[in-house]
């Protein structure tokens, strides 16, 4: 895990610059991608023998964004009472699920 934190770190700039203010788990993973193909696939061959490679893997870069936000990186969303706000968005493979909703704040 901390191999992952460290080279997201090294690319975190780059891969916010581009989303907007607001954005969601799957907007962060989708401009990995984009930036980063060759790295997301690198990533995914690491847990090929996990039950799901792609949704370990996401599990992970969420828990990668959440570690951001402990540290003021970016904020997690909050509704008026309090909890994360969620947003209901496709993920790679084109099912909606729910993800987190970040703010920028670097």
């Amino acid at each position: 895990m901390k191999k992952l934190n460290d080279e997201l770190d090294s690319r975190l700039e780059n891969i916010l610059a581009d989303l907007p203010n607001m954005f969601d788990s799957h907007d962060f993973i989708n401009r990995l991608i984009e930036k980063f193909n060759d790295f997301y696939e690198e990533l995914l061959l690491e847990y090929k023998k996990a039950k799901d490679p792609t949704a370990t893997l996401h599990s992970r870069i969420g828990m990668y964004l959440s570690r951001l936000s402990r540290y003021g990186k970016i904020l997690k969303k909050l509704q008026a009472d309090g909890t994360p706000e969620l947003n209901h968005s496709l993920n790679i493979k084109g099912y909606k699920s729910y993800n987190h909703v970040w703010i920028k704040n670097m």
